[in-house]
């Protein structure tokens, strides 16, 4: 299956970049308008989200999709320039922080499940909507739960590791609908620098 949405770099003169984005699949979209007389041909047309359609009727609501897609890549792009360097910014993360008065573990990139949690959030399907405890559950546990209490069971799991990247400003919570989206490296070392580690800094972590 293609990706719903595919983002093309092109350098201009050797220093201007530009960024254009493909819609390949629009109706994972949403656009906000009346239902259409086969929808709705007795109710009344009052406006509700529903998907984006490929013709030039959504052509305003395309054109949004795609410039905030632009933003958030170009935005992506440049929240990897920062004062903090990679092993700086890795070695925060593995310190225990404390966080709404709980302490939490460090994160250890080398470890086979912290791994495979960040690679999950890290897809790039989340950029837009954000993530949910489902998607993600999803992403670790590729094959469907037995019974609802193994489905229980593997969401608190994922809700667990979820607020540990809470802790750690890697990951944050974002309204109406609660849904997550990670945090750039600056958004994150702004708030470490507010979060006071716990444990002992490591001198010798392997470049």
């Amino acid at each position: 299956m293609a990706d719903p949405l595919v983002h093309s770099v092109i350098q201009c003169a050797k220093r201007l970049l530009r960024v254009e984005t493909t819609l390949n699949q629009p109706e994972v979209f949403k656009v906000y308008r009346p239902q259409s007389q086969a929808q709705a041909p007795t109710q009344s047309k009052s406006r509700h989200w529903q998907r984006l359609r490929r013709s030039i009727a959504d052509l305003p609501r395309r054109a949004e999709v795609s410039r905030a897609a632009n933003y958030r890549y170009l935005r992506a792009i440049a929240s990897t320039q920062g004062n903090l360097s990679l092993l700086e910014a890795v070695r925060r993360a593995t310190l225990p922080v404390r966080w709404q008065g709980h302490r939490y573990r460090g994160i250890n990139p080398l470890q086979p499940q912290d791994a495979a949690l960040l690679q999950a959030i890290g897809r790039g399907e989340w950029a837009l909507a954000g993530f949910r405890n489902r998607d993600i559950r999803c992403c670790i546990y590729p094959a469907a739960p037995r019974d609802g209490h193994q489905r229980r069971r593997q969401s608190a799991a994922i809700g667990r590791r979820l607020r540990l990247l809470r802790a750690h400003a890697i990951i944050r919570k974002t309204p109406p609908n609660s849904s997550l989206h990670t945090n750039s490296l600056r958004t994150q070392s702004a708030h470490r620098d507010h979060c006071r580690p716990t444990g002992p800094i490591l001198k010798n972590l392997p470049p």
